[in-house]
């Protein structure tokens, strides 16, 4: 699990969020994404931007090739 899906992890046990809503912009759009397709409890996710569920590590400009392909596997 990639940081910021550990990051949306621990806001959620945090507040006791059993079936937790994600939404985001940018980044956290796409994070928002990836949360709700590997999280069946999730039942909608909200990315504001536009940009699909990111799945290369070119669509995380300005992030170094390994954190941004830490974050496409989620």
């Amino acid at each position: 699990m990639g940081r910021g899906a550990r990051d949306v992890a621990a806001v959620a046990e945090e507040y006791g969020l059993h079936r937790p809503m994600i939404v985001g912009h940018s980044l956290g759009g796409m994070f928002a994404a990836l949360w709700a397709g590997e999280h069946a409890e999730c039942p909608l996710a909200v990315n504001l931007d536009g940009h699909g569920n990111p799945t290369r590590p070119d669509q995380f400009f300005g992030l170094d090739e390994v954190s941004a392909a830490d974050a496409c596997r989620g």
